[in-house]
């Protein structure tokens, strides 16, 4: 089961997260590109953290995006492996 947050600022909807507890598996987390670089996604990693403090987590983001890749290592994610999806695609799999 998944549970599901919204984040808000100004009342403008500003990202979303699911992640399901149970098995420590974050399957979505998307900042909208106005409020990226600008630290809301540490700090929303940092809550949840917080809240769920004894948590492995679990991430798999696709190959092609460094950027979420160098987000997932600034937040303590370790690369543990890479999932090929056919010839030209594949995911990388991060813990922490």
């Amino acid at each position: 089961m998944n549970n599901y947050f919204i984040y808000l600022s100004n009342k403008q909807l500003v990202g979303f997260l699911s992640i399901d507890i149970k098995n420590g598996q974050l399957d979505y987390f998307c900042i909208r590109s106005n409020f990226i670089n600008q630290g809301i996604g540490t700090a929303t990693w940092s809550e949840i953290e917080r809240i769920f403090p004894e948590k492995k987590w679990q991430v798999e983001t696709p190959a092609y995006s460094l950027r979420n890749h160098r987000f997932y290592e600034k937040l303590g994610f370790k690369k543990i492996g890479e999932k090929p999806y056919d010839s030209e695609t594949a995911a990388f799999l991060f813990e922490k």
